[in-house]
């Protein structure tokens, strides 16, 4: 198209309307690495670990693993929809 190829990092923020880009920083790119690190320790430990542990002491362990299975679909469901109604074009990124 006439330009040259670079590679930038963009940060946006999660919300259920009006998302807004912006440029990032190297600390900004560093805190949005630790904090995604944090979230995933946190989402193993909610559906893996304490989730998976309540569901099989009430049900066998293929039925726990089952419901914590289908909490964590849940769980991401919202951020594929709100990519699926982008009005920025970007609706199919999710998938």
């Amino acid at each position: 198209m006439g330009k040259a190829a670079n590679i930038q990092f963009f940060i946006t923020n999660f919300a259920l309307k009006d998302q807004n880009i912006g440029g990032a920083s190297f600390a900004a790119v560093v805190i949005c690495i630790m904090g995604n690190i944090v979230n995933v320790w946190a989402e193993e430990g909610l559906f893996r670990g304490f989730l998976f542990q309540m569901a099989k002491t009430a049900f066998t362990e293929r039925q726990g693993n089952l419901i914590q299975s289908l909490l964590f679909g849940l769980w991401h469901i919202v951020t594929v929809i709100v990519c699926l109604l982008d009005s920025h074009g970007a609706g199919f990124s999710a998938l």
